[in-house]
């Protein structure tokens, strides 16, 4: 998705990416799940993140780097 537009430039962070961001691992999707099914109650929404707390220019460096790609240099509209 954004990993090929790293490297020519074309990806492009709004507010540099400084905003809170959720993220939530497929084992605590899971997790989540069972817990709804064996004790939820049904017609309410439940929200399901990781407990981490981060930016979206966090999380994109992190997986950036994962692929040996640089985000230092990476524009930002406001």
């Amino acid at each position: 998705m954004y990993a090929s537009a790293v490297p020519p430039g074309q990806f492009t962070f709004i507010a540099r990416g400084d905003y809170p961001y959720s993220t939530c691992h497929v084992d605590n999707v899971v997790e989540a799940l069972i817990r709804a099914l064996d004790r939820g109650a049904g017609g309410k929404a439940y929200f399901v993140r990781d407990s981490d707390n981060t930016t979206f220019r966090a999380f994109i460096d992190g997986l950036a780097k994962l692929q040996g790609l640089s985000i230092d240099k990476l524009r930002s509209v406001p």
